[in-house]
Order: C-alpha cells, then structure tokens, then sequence
C-alpha cells in the first residue's frame, strides 16, 4: 500500500481478503516475508495478529547491497469461528 494512502484502511481490507481467499481455499496459516528494516509494514503485521516466527532471507540486491527479509505468519480460523 502506497505510503500516501496509509491510515485510509486499505491495508486491513487487502488482508481481510487475503485472509477470506485463504479460508476459502483451505488454507490454516497465512506466511508473508517483510523487509527487516520496514517498520511501519512489521507494525502492521503484528497489529493484525501475525508473529514473526524467526524465518530469515537474504539475498543479492545489486551493487553490493543485500535484501534481508524475516518471515512472519497467523493461524487462520475456520469460517464461523471467534
């Protein structure tokens, strides 16, 4: 989601879907990478319930630099559930 557009409720709409398509599909977790450094996108994650689980990535991002990303992920409930 476009920083210009943060705190519009874009973000939460685009995981509520993405977590409805995964119910629908059978899914039971929902896993995401996210930049390390990208705090505001950690923050969000968590907000909506995720966990980062330890999971890292780090590759070659050109000119030297490396991506590091963690991974984070939420069980998903099973439609009707609280």
């Amino acid at each position: 989601v476009a920083p210009a557009t943060h705190g519009q409720g874009i973000g939460n709409a685009l995981f509520t879907a993405a977590s409805g398509l995964g119910r629908e599909r059978g899914a039971t977790v929902l896993v995401l990478w996210v930049v390390e450094t990208n705090a505001a996108a950690r923050g969000f994650y968590e907000h909506q319930g995720m966990q980062h689980e330890g999971g890292h990535l780090e590759y070659p991002a050109g000119r030297g630099y490396f991506l590091h990303e963690v991974r984070y992920h939420v069980k998903l409930k099973r439609a009707g559930k609280a």
